[in-house]
């Protein structure tokens, strides 16, 4: 589905009497804030199910984020641009700190490459452990501290989330991971939920014949789900008394 098709059906639904009107610049700010309602619901409710997750598909994405030697690293997507990694103690614990992707919104989950920079235990240097990261919550981190069998390690690593401090538009996204002095991490491999597509549309695009309209990334079955929350949307900003009916009558659409 397009953008003029979801623009066109938006205004077959609010086809009636007195029906609100509805300019583009109003289609774009609704169809845009019904599309981040309808993400977040199915977000809250991401892999409980099959069907939920497959609502979000078009949205899964990943990157990996490989470190360099002068406390720098880039993302394979994009190796040309150069990211600056910060780190530090904390927790009883080493970190390093680094960007999250450009159009990152919400984790799903990560894969840490470590490796030991000289024999320990029973591993010889350079030896590589690759392990699922834990999320770290205010709870988990009081722990980590003092019990030694929830602390960070090569093969136990923990990330966190904290705002940028110069841009606070990008996320910063830590790794704790034991002991700098033994290990060291080598890349991250990242899944994420990336941003959706701004959905735009022009009024030379509504005019003409042919639908040139940028096409919306979501199935069919989940533009009609957008669609049916843009018509909410629309009939409560304009106290609409058809909006008691319109939301028991539009289920949702299996």
């Amino acid at each position: 589905m397009t953008s003029k098709g979801l623009y066109e059906n938006i205004l077959i639904e609010l086809r009636k009497a007195k029906a609100p009107s509805l300019h583009l610049s109003d289609y774009l700010y609704w169809v845009n804030k019904g599309t981040q309602e309808y993400i977040n619901e199915r977000y809250n409710k991401f892999q409980i199910d099959q069907q939920v997750t497959d609502d979000l598909t078009a949205l899964i994405t990943g990157d990996i984020f490989v470190f360099n030697s002068n406390n720098t690293g880039f993302y394979r997507k994009d190796p040309t641009t150069i990211i600056a990694v910060s780190s530090g103690k904390r927790y009883n614990s080493s970190f390093v700190k680094f960007f999250t992707p450009e159009n990152y919104w919400h984790m799903v989950g990560s894969h840490v490459t470590s490796y030991t920079k000289f024999p320990v235990k029973c591993y010889p240097a350079g030896y590589e452990y690759f392990y699922p990261s834990k999320r770290l919550n205010a709870n988990t981190a009081n722990g980590i501290i003092t019990n030694a069998y929830l602390k960070p390690n090569a093969d136990r690593v923990y990330h966190d989330f904290s705002n940028n401090s110069i841009t606070n538009t990008r996320a910063d996204l830590t790794y704790y991971f034991g002991d700098d002095r033994k290990y060291g991490i080598k890349e991250v491999s990242i899944d994420y939920l990336k941003k959706p597509e701004k959905i735009i549309l022009t009024p030379v695009q509504v005019n003409l014949p042919v639908d040139n309209s940028m096409v919306i990334e979501f199935p069919e079955y989940v533009c009609n789900e957008i669609i049916k929350r843009c018509v909410k949307l629309i009939l409560e900003n304009s106290s609409d008394p058809r909006l008691q009916t319109n939301i028991p009558i539009n289920q949702t659409i299996p």
